[in-house]
């Protein structure tokens, strides 16, 4: 593994590298999940197995037929071919359910009900708690990229 760590410019970038092409399925299937109402079991399948080899086809394709892009490009590509199977199989099968979505569904009215009920103290709030997470990792691509 050494050589093909050194080749990618260090550990960091070889596992940037490495959870870029393994995430994009998930994280396709999440982000319809969470944002779209008509995903549905079955384009989320074909998300996770077909996006799987469609990342693995545009990791190893494109670079063998000549096209030099950055990892992250490829990531990319790979992510909007997945994201387009899952809204294709999801519009060619049946909706869910409205009890099914409605509970996971995302709306800007979710991020009100957390400060339901008790006043919390700023500490606890998500303000800092999301601030201290955003700093620490843009640190950390400061500092290691």
């Amino acid at each position: 593994m050494a050589p093909s760590v050194a080749r990618l410019g260090g550990v960091f970038r070889y596992f940037q590298n490495g959870v870029s092409y393994l995430a994009t399925s998930f994280i396709s299937v999440v982000l319809l999940g969470l944002l779209w109402k008509r995903t549905n079991y079955p384009g989320a399948l074909v998300g996770l197995i077909g996006g799987f080899a469609i990342t693995l086809a545009v990791a190893i394709g494109f670079p063998a037929a000549g096209f030099k892009l950055h990892w992250l490009y490829l990531a990319t590509i790979a992510q909007a071919i997945t994201m387009s199977g899952i809204v294709l199989v999801s519009l060619c099968t049946p909706p869910p359910d409205e009890r099914q979505w409605r509970p996971f569904q995302w709306t800007l009215s979710a991020l009100t009900r957390y400060n339901e009920g008790a006043k919390r103290p700023w500490y606890q709030g998500p303000l800092l708690g999301w601030s201290i997470y955003i700093v620490g990792w843009v640190y950390l691509y400061w500092r290691f990229w």
